[in-house]
């Protein structure tokens, strides 16, 4: 959905709020997609964050580094499969205390405005059950801007 702001809502498993917002663009010849934005935590505070994403003709696996404003950063890759509109991937990396985290995604296009995200089997400081956030497009999400 590169090109669009975004704004989601769900809940973490716990029940709390999960919100944020983003906006993500295509960049140097479409070759690779900017985005940022924000969501609040578990703890409710809010989190910046940045990636570009790429994709490797070897693998034929997406790439996607992302930092925030917490210190942390991490690598996401996935497999994209075009039939079911998904994209499941393993995001690792270190928080910026210092932590490891990991967990599991499937991110699926619900329409051409939507998409729903899924993480799964968290380990580390965000260990977690299964958390969901649906987020839609937004013309108007003037804080990604």
């Amino acid at each position: 959905m590169a090109g669009r702001r975004l704004e989601g809502t769900g809940k973490w498993a716990d029940g709390k709020v999960h919100e944020g917002e983003e906006q993500a663009e295509w960049i140097f010849n479409k070759n690779f997609i900017h985005g940022q934005g924000w969501f609040k935590d578990r703890d409710g505070k809010r989190v910046e964050y940045i990636y570009l994403i790429s994709w490797d003709p070897n693998s034929k696996k997406m790439l996607m580094p992302i930092v925030d404003s917490g210190g942390g950063q991490s690598m996401r890759t996935g497999v994209i499969a075009p039939a079911t509109n998904t994209i499941t991937s393993r995001q690792t990396g270190i928080l910026g205390t210092g932590a490891e985290v990991a967990f599991e995604q499937v991110t699926r296009l619900v329409d051409q405005r939507s998409f729903e995200w899924i993480g799964t089997k968290f380990e580390g400081e965000n260990d977690c059950p299964t958390s969901r956030s649906r987020s839609r497009e937004n013309s108007d999400c003037r804080s990604c801007a």
